[in-house]
């Protein structure tokens, strides 16, 4: 696996370079860039597997970088580094499909394990068949599944859904129930959690800050719903997957 670490901040990223304890981690080659520019130099002109960068950078950010990427079809994975626990940062890095949103302050054990959950990523998407069967589902039911993802960071208002879809709000709720088979609000809720799953695994946010920015009126709240959902509390769930904060 080849690395490549992009971060203006020299001292930082040559912090990066020589404690991380790459010969553990199945990594064969690490390349630096201190820009976005001089970073998608080696991006174009060498195999990249794994891209860490900073998030905020003079000119171009990391998210920039990350679209960069998609724009000329390179696909390798990112974790994303930032110095501020700025939940919309996060949620963007998500939904752009990375693998691991931290905060530079996060000790350098939890930094390795997310590249090694990486590396095992990269190995199974080079073992498997990318050619999947995708099963589409009824325009409606996609528009829905659409607007909860867009506004999963809001309180979901079934009025505003229907007006959406185009459906009266009683109407929405049955037809939701009759194709999927469960409720409009226990689907929600599921997508509420599982989109705080991979905070709470693709990042380091506080339980607080994610319970916060998704919606719920409590902390307490949130935990309880996890619990009932998952089985364990938000911090159980990450220390059970190796993130030990």
């Amino acid at each position: 696996m080849k690395v490549l670490i992009v971060d203006d901040d020299i001292l930082y990223l040559q912090s990066i370079r020589d404690e991380v304890h790459w010969g553990t981690l199945s990594v064969e080659k690490v390349y630096t860039a201190s820009c976005a520019a001089d970073a998608k130099t080696l991006l174009e002109t060498g195999r990249i597997d794994l891209l860490i960068t900073d998030i905020e950078m003079p000119g171009k950010s990391g998210l920039n970088l990350i679209h960069w990427c998609k724009e000329k079809g390179l696909s390798c994975l990112v974790i994303i580094l930032s110095s501020f626990p700025d939940f919309s940062y996060a949620q963007q890095a998500i939904a752009l499909g990375v693998s691991a949103y931290l905060l530079k302050t996060a000790d350098k054990t939890v930094l390795e394990k997310m590249i090694q959950r990486a590396a095992a990523q990269i190995l199974r998407q080079r073992e498997e068949n990318p050619e999947k069967m995708e099963v589409r589902q009824p325009y409606q039911i996609e528009q829905i599944r659409y607007y909860v993802s867009e506004h999963i960071t809001e309180e979901i208002s079934r009025d505003a859904l229907a007006e959406y879809v185009g459906f009266t709000p009683d109407y929405l709720s049955a037809y939701f129930k009759k194709e999927t088979g469960t409720t409009l609000s226990n689907y929600i809720s599921n997508e509420k959690i599982q989109f705080a799953q991979r905070m709470l695994l693709q990042t380091d946010l506080p339980v607080s800050v994610i319970a916060q920015n998704l919606g719920f009126e409590s902390s307490s709240y949130f935990t309880a719903l996890f619990r009932k959902k998952t089985g364990m509390t938000p911090r159980e769930y990450r220390k059970n997957r190796g993130l030990v904060l």
